[in-house]
């Protein structure tokens, strides 16, 4: 397993109307192996890379949010160990019926 590192910043306002949260996940290098009929198959070295996400959330009336996500804002992909996909954007519109 590699080594990893992973941190999270929240910022929401006063009035809890709009909220960002940002998270970042640092992988160290590593080799990757399988076991195979007794014995170990090592693949190519892969390097340490970082993933970022970012969400901005607004509430839009008292039972309607909105949100905006970037995920893996550098575009890091890898088509043989992982992440396959690279920069993903969402938005969301929620809301809560009572």
């Amino acid at each position: 397993q590699p080594v990893t590192t992973t941190s999270r910043l929240n910022y929401q306002n006063n009035t809890n109307t709009f909220n960002v949260s940002f998270y970042y996940k640092w992988i160290g290098s590593y080799t990757p192996q399988q076991y195979d009929d007794g014995q170990y198959i090592y693949g190519e070295k892969v390097y340490s890379y970082a993933l970022s996400n970012i969400k901005f959330s607004y509430n839009l009336f008292n039972n309607c949010k909105l949100a905006l996500n970037i995920d893996n804002i550098g575009d890091y992909a890898n088509r043989i160990y992982g992440p396959f996909v690279g920069r993903q954007y969402t938005i969301q519109l929620s809301t809560s019926i009572k």
